[in-house]
């Protein structure tokens, strides 16, 4: 018998996908990005996003002991860079609440994410990452990720730079 407290599993509640998602975002974006932005990101302004987002069966959700502590979205490439889009999967979301960060939480969401996108039989795994986020970045380098070269700009009640972290996929990961 598994006696494993945390599971991850796929999810169309979007509600607890949202909940999740609201509360870590805004946590994890405290000192870098702009307040009033930060302020008015929760799950009643977003309920449609999630919704939508949720309706297309590419959320999950990590539990401990039955809470829910955090979220990711997982999905297709659509970079138009990238010639064999199909073949890339992209990390659009992942998030943990602040009281389960540093558990080794945050790895396991990846890790599990990943062999999710080999399933798909996808070559490569792919992640836009907030050029201000130096804690993220070394995170996902630190599990095997590499910056890319790309850049875009995003709007978030200002402008932000996000750089592209790019994983082959050879289920050889020792995370």
């Amino acid at each position: 018998m598994d006696n494993d407290p945390v599971t991850i599993r796929w999810t169309d509640d979007w509600r607890a996908y949202g909940s999740v998602h609201a509360t870590a975002y805004r946590d994890a974006y405290r000192d870098i990005m702009d307040a009033a932005y930060l302020n008015e990101f929760t799950l009643e302004r977003r309920e449609i996003h999630y919704g939508s987002l949720a309706a297309l069966g590419t959320t999950a959700i990590l539990s401990v002991d039955g809470r829910d502590a955090g979220c990711m979205a997982l999905g297709a490439c659509v970079d138009p860079d990238l010639a064999n889009g199909r073949t890339l999967g992209e990390l659009d979301a992942i998030y943990l609440l602040p009281q389960y960060r540093g558990s080794g939480y945050g790895k396991r969401m990846l890790s599990w994410a990943l062999a999710r996108f080999e399933e798909q039989g996808r070559g490569y795994a792919i992640l836009w990452v907030l050029e201000r986020n130096t804690p993220a970045i070394a995170f996902y380098a630190r599990c095997g990720f590499e910056q890319d070269g790309a850049a875009r700009t995003i709007e978030r009640g200002q402008k932000y730079v996000q750089i592209r972290m790019r994983m082959e996929l050879d289920g050889e990961r020792g995370m």
